[in-house]
């Protein structure tokens, strides 16, 4: 997500193999040509689409529970169709969230939609795996009808069965996701549109066990990549966010807490950066790093890093039709009122307002991260340092 087009990407491993100054000239110069652009956008590049409230586990970690099997209404693939339409620049990468995505019937047609209407390069859906037949279906499907499409599924395994199974509530969970995670890797043998990835995260319910966890996973689905998060909510990770926009989405109290920052730099040291294929290209894997080195010390030290680009770059958007800057946010504003214009609601004085309200804080939210990451010059001259 941090160098997000093709020829954004060519162009850095271009700059990053000149002699260091040259490099570090051309890396800040064409920075300040990007930041200059991504100030003129006139609807975001990034999208985050929760694409329903319903879901089939009980997850201890889910920052998102209260809004779960509520029965509230949610977008119609009308209301997605009108709003891939009304973007002004294709979105580079779309992440379909829910609830569990592949519960909505019509999730491919979505997917579909955005790839050939808005344009839509890359479409990530994390899934706890329980749906094996729907989600291979899916797949098959979306990658037959975008056949330049960049799809990533993201199936989430937070530890050994037993532990897994309790975690999520539901005592089939790791079974039907480790099937889940064989097919689709049987399936990316047959084409390089597709990637599939273990994402697992980090709370004290699992830490003990990571080490033998990644052991498990490189065994039993050798070729995958292991992605992490860090226990995410309003008030994890996050710095002065304005007390009238921060956002209700929080863990449920006493299920499970975040690791110390000392733990996860301990975790970093002697595991992830030694231990785990987080992505395929070594500077994409370079960028995870530089992520988790970011995030712990903000972490420890409670102070920016990189400056935001969640109000320009980014914008979330729940099954109702609210849409926020960024997850860590309230809703400023609902597409319902716009007639699912989002040019027009990405235009208005409430999104103005918010992008006022939010330019000051920060947070360790991986997805804002990575982006705003990318429009940092001192970040890429550190990317471009880094030899493994």
């Amino acid at each position: 997500m941090a160098i997000a087009t093709q020829m954004e990407e060519i162009g850095f491993k271009t700059l990053a193999s000149l002699p260091k100054p040259l490099r570090d000239a051309g890396i800040r110069a064409a920075n300040k040509v990007r930041v200059a652009q991504m100030h003129r956008l006139e609807s975001p590049l990034n999208m985050t689409l929760y694409v329903t409230n319903y879901c089939n586990a009980k997850c201890d970690h889910c920052f998102y529970w209260e809004e779960l099997n509520t029965g509230k209404p949610e977008l119609s693939l009308e209301d997605m169709k009108r709003i891939a339409k009304t973007m002004k620049h294709p979105l580079r990468t779309l992440m379909l969230t829910g609830g569990e995505p592949y519960l909505r019937k019509d999730l491919a047609d979505i997917i579909i939609a955005f790839h050939q209407i808005n344009g839509t390069r890359r479409v990530t859906t994390p899934t706890n795996g329980m749906l094996t037949d729907r989600t291979l279906e899916m797949t098959k499907r979306i990658l037959k009808e975008c056949p330049d499409l960049h799809f990533h599924v993201q199936v989430s395994l937070d530890g050994p069965e037993e532990m897994h199974d309790k975690f999520r509530r539901i005592p089939t969970c790791y079974k039907k996701a480790s099937e889940t995670l064989k097919q689709l890797l049987e399936l990316r043998k047959t084409t390089k549109q597709l990637e599939v990835s273990v994402m697992t995260t980090i709370c004290t319910a699992n830490y003990d066990l990571l080490p033998e966890f990644v052991k498990e996973i490189k065994s039993k689905f050798p070729g995958t990549m292991h992605k992490f998060n860090i226990l995410r909510g309003a008030h994890i990770g996050t710095y002065r966010v304005p007390k009238d926009v921060v956002s209700h989405l929080d863990g449920e109290v006493g299920k499970t807490e975040s690791v110390s920052q000392e733990k996860l730099q301990e975790l970093y040291d002697r595991l992830l950066l030694k231990e785990v294929e987080t992505h395929r290209d070594k500077t994409w894997q370079n960028f995870q790093k530089m992520k988790w080195k970011y995030s712990i010390q903000m972490l420890a030290t409670e102070k920016r890093i990189v400056t935001c680009t969640a109000g320009n770059t980014f914008a979330v958007v729940y099954p109702n039709g609210g849409v926020a800057v960024c997850e860590p946010t309230r809703p400023y504003a609902n597409l319902n009122e716009f007639d699912m214009n989002f040019y027009a609601l990405w235009k208005s004085q409430d999104a103005d307002n918010m992008r006022q309200k939010t330019k000051a804080c920060d947070c360790i939210h991986p997805c804002n991260l990575l982006d705003s990451m990318g429009y940092d010059a001192e970040t890429l001259i550190q990317i471009a340092d880094m030899k493994g």
